[in-house]
């Protein structure tokens, strides 16, 4: 195997180097459009709905059919095609998994020229450590930076043979769907838990001495400020039953190399060698995106944009508390928003005896111990697919081929 230097460093010597431009039979562009939307019609994305690896539909939004026709006339995305953020950020990529979607704002739609660029090969290069950096050296601006649609173009992108390409996206994406297929099982899980917790705390199903359901086997009742509860439960204010505690500043740069998860207001924005709390533990956005609720098993790092949790009852328990609190909806900067704890400490919550705490830890234990193995897996295959990217994407590790093009 014979390598020979290029713009992109050395590169097998069967592999070209082009642009963007000619490698690309489509590239649609409609920034600085923003159709008016709708209750219902055709699902818009925005860079807002396009993280890195995958779309998030919950925050796409709608126009109607009369709209789609009459703003869609830079082109039509298609299944397959690729999704890239031009600004803010710049540079997350998705594949797009359904045909008939608007393409609103600081979004580009990329196809590969058919027989010579795979989209899923065009997804994994601009992923990589070369791919953004193309996209990065070319970005512009002051106050937000993004790439222009001209300069795009210019960017250059390594070509193998496409049989090759499309053995190397085969092996990365075999990653990234066994990736998916653990998120699906821990949502279905999550779900479940969600539902015992409902079943035990809001419905009063939970099993009696008997092992009977509570409520439906006339368990007692008495009156509280939320209303009927189980007897010997007890309602407090959220102040009486934990603390919120501030994170601590830790920047990018500062972080070292390490096992524990830093956290942000969103979930884990990285690691670092050392922890700040001990786990298991309870994350709270604070700034960004406030109110959001994060378990935690092992060890952690919280940033300066969550609180962390010191309670007094069931750490799991207290999870599931708060994810019903809605604790988003009392964001009070407008700005940047963010979660006075003063405001969430007013709060009231449900607290059940001791034994019924005992009794729901010991039954969705199981289901969160699965969910945590799970978890630790996609770190692994995700740990293993960037180990891959950059060394497949460089030639330097090769997919073997046979004749007939299959791996």
């Amino acid at each position: 195997m014979s390598f020979r230097d290029t713009e992109l460093g050395k590169l097998p010597c069967e592999w070209e180097v082009n642009t963007m431009e000619n490698s690309l039979s489509e590239i649609i562009d409609y920034r600085g459009k923003t159709p008016e939307k709708s209750e219902s019609g055709i699902v818009t994305l925005s860079a807002k709905s396009v993280k890195n690896g995958y779309i998030d539909y919950t925050s796409a939004y709608y126009i109607s059919e009369e709209t789609y026709k009459k703003f869609m006339v830079r082109g039509f995305p298609k299944k397959g095609d690729i999704l890239l953020t031009t600004e803010a950020p710049l540079g997350y990529v998705a594949k797009l998994d359904r045909d008939k979607v608007a393409i609103a704002q600081r979004l580009l739609t990329l196809r590969g020229k058919e027989g010579y660029l795979d989209n899923d090969y065009l997804r994994y290069y601009l992923m990589s450590s070369n791919g953004q950096y193309q996209l990065k050296s070319r970005e512009t601006g002051t106050t937000v930076t993004g790439i222009k649609q001209s300069e795009f173009r210019k960017a250059i992108i390594a070509i193998p043979p496409i049989e090759e390409q499309k053995a190397i996206s085969s092996v990365l994406s075999s990653l990234d769907e066994k990736i998916e297929v653990n998120n699906q099982i821990n949502k279905t899980l999550e779900a479940m838990a969600q539902a015992l917790f409902k079943h035990w705390f809001v419905d009063f199903e939970f099993p009696n001495e008997d092992g009977e359901p509570y409520k439906s086997s006339v368990g007692e009742l008495v009156e509280s400020e939320l209303g009927m509860i189980p007897k010997g439960w007890r309602v407090h204010r959220n102040s009486e039953v934990f603390k919120l505690l501030y994170g601590k500043a830790l920047k990018a740069e500062d972080r070292c190399t390490g096992l524990y998860p830093v956290y942000g207001s969103n979930g884990i924005v990285g690691y670092h060698n050392e922890a700040l709390v001990k786990g298991p533990g309870i994350v709270i956005g604070r700034k960004g995106n406030p109110g959001t609720v994060n378990f935690v098993w092992d060890d952690f790092y919280p940033i300066d944009t969550t609180f962390y949790v010191d309670s007094k009852v069931s750490k799991i328990y207290l999870y599931y508390a708060l994810k019903v609190q809605n604790l988003d909806k009392l964001g009070t900067d407008s700005a940047v928003p963010g979660l006075n704890r003063n405001i969430a400490y007013m709060n009231l919550i449900l607290v059940p005896n001791e034994d019924n705490l005992k009794c729901f830890d010991e039954t969705i234990l199981p289901i969160l111990n699965y969910i945590k193995c799970k978890e630790s897996e996609n770190n692994q295959l995700l740990a293993l697919r960037d180990t891959l990217l950059p060394k497949l994407m460089s030639g330097e590790i090769r997919v073997p081929i046979d004749q007939e093009g299959e791996i």
